[in-house]
Parts: structure tokens; C-alpha cells; sequence
């Protein structure tokens, strides 16, 4: 699914819009709708241009397809802000970008935690509180940029990273996710 930015996860996806990383489970293979450009390369290829954009990459995948399309917006995203902050040095795209990010995050974080606490997951109160902790980063950048503060590099490297972190951690939840797909499909 896809929100009319292009963000998948909600209602209201454009036509022509490319699809999301493949996980090779059989919901995986449900089209969802992505921002045009599609996924490409590995979690961190380089782009030429010295900056390290990162990739999406199937150890990322968790199997489910919602899941596993916003967070590949939201390396996407990881990869505009870096481009916005460090080579661009864009005050007003990285406001944007990072409203945008803000945005997805608190939709993407609810949804995640929906269908986590429907799973059972035993891991979710932390889980929520990793959530918190990202929000909590990322409103502080944003504040920072807002109030036309210099954005120390350190603040949204520690920020992004913290965000693919999080990605690369919840591949861990494939298993639990594959099994409630298991008992889906025979109940």
C-alpha cells in the first residue's frame, strides 16, 4: 500500500509506481506500491559520488510485505537526508525531508506495533521504546533545523544510523512473522 507521497504502508498509492523489495515469502509476492526508483543494491553500496548511499537488501527483510516496503522508504529517505545534509547542504530540503521522515516513522512505528502485539511478540514493550527514542531523535534534528541551528553531521549520522540499526535488528522478527503466515494460511 502506499500514501498519495508515495510512502508505502497507507491508503492511496499512485498508479506506475514500482514495486517493494522482494522477501521471498508467498505475501511477499502481493504488489505493493514504492516511490519510482525501486530498491537497488546492497545495505551499503556505493553511489559513485563518495557519499555511501545505502541499499536495500534482502538480510533486511523481515517477510512481511508491509513491513518490508516502508522500510525501504525509509532508507530511502535515509538516503535523500544524507544527500540534503552533506553534499547538498540544503536547509530547507533536510526540513522537508526530515518532516516527511517524522511523518512516516509515527505511521510506520504504529503499524509495526499493531501487528506485533497481534503476533504475541515478547519483545514489543522494548520494541516501543526503541520506537520513542527514534521519534524523540529525529524531532530534536528537525527542531534544530528549524530554529536555523547548525546541524552538527554527528547529530544525523547517529539519527540515520540508529534508523537502519533498527531495520537491520527487526530482521530477527522473519521466524515469528513466517509462522503467523504458516498458521494463516492453514486456519
Amino acid at each position: 500500500m502506499a500514501t498519495s507521497s508515495g510512502a508505502p504502508g497507507a491508503p492511496g498509492g499512485a498508479a506506475g509506481t514500482k514495486l517493494g523489495p522482494k522477501t521471498g515469502s508467498k505475501s511477499a509476492t502481493k504488489a505493493t506500491a514504492l516511490p519510482a526508483g525501486g530498491p537497488s543494491g546492497g545495505a551499503g553500496s556505493e553511489d559513485g559520488g563518495g557519499g555511501g548511499m545505502l541499499g536495500w537488501s534482502d538480510d533486511l527483510a523481515t517477510g512481511d510485505i508491509n513491513i518490508d516496503s516502508q522500510h525501504w522508504y525509509i532508507v530511502k529517505l535515509i538516503n535523500e537526508i544524507r544527500e540534503a545534509h552533506v553534499r547538498v547542504r540544503d536547509r530547507a530540503a533536510l526540513i522537508v525531508l526530515f518532516e516527511k521522515l517524522l511523518g512516516f516513522l509515527r505511521l510506520h512505528f504504529r503499524y509495526e506495533e499493531k501487528l506485533l502485539k497481534r503476533l504475541h511478540y515478547e519483545g514489543l514493550k522494548v520494541l516501543a521504546t526503541d520506537h520513542a527514542s527514534l521519534l524523540t531523535q529525529a524531532e530534536a534534528v528537525l527542531a534544530y533545523a528549524r530554529a536555523e541551528r547548525v546541524i552538527e553531521s554527528r547529530f544525523v549520522t547517529m539519527l540515520l544510523y540508529g534508523l537502519l540499526s533498527h531495520i537491520r535488528s527487526e530482521a530477527d522478527l522473519r521466524p515469528l512473522i513466517s509462522a503467523a503466515r504458516r498458521n494463516e494460511a492453514a486456519g
